[in-house]
């Protein structure tokens, strides 16, 4: 089999788009092949990681605002609601913006 046509069969697989003729195409080629089942070991735990990230990035967007108390060493202006995006990164507050700085950093 060509390398093509595993790696199509493969996409097929982890999407759970194959038809009975291709799923046994695919596995006389695991079967044939080693190398090509750990391949498809490979796409499998690249699968359950993409899975398990985006069932993370869902619940954190579904998460209410957190809210800062008093802390230590951060400006006033700093306090309040985390900007999820914003220049200090994901669920860090945004910097304060500085005298003088410009205007795409404030």
């Amino acid at each position: 089999m060509k390398e093509s046509r595993f790696v199509e069969l493969l996409n097929l697989y982890v999407d759970h788009e194959l038809t009975q003729g291709e799923a046994a195409e695919l596995d006389a080629e695991l079967q044939r092949n080693p190398a090509r089942r750990e391949t498809l070991r490979e796409y499998r735990a690249l699968q359950r990681g993409c899975e398990r990230l985006l069932r993370r990035i869902v619940r954190w967007l579904r998460a209410p605002p957190r809210r800062f108390g008093p802390c230590v060493g951060f400006a006033p202006t700093m306090h309040g609601r985390i900007d999820r995006g914003g220049p200090g990164g994901p669920g860090l507050p945004e910097p304060a913006p500085r005298p003088g700085s410009p205007s795409w950093w404030q």
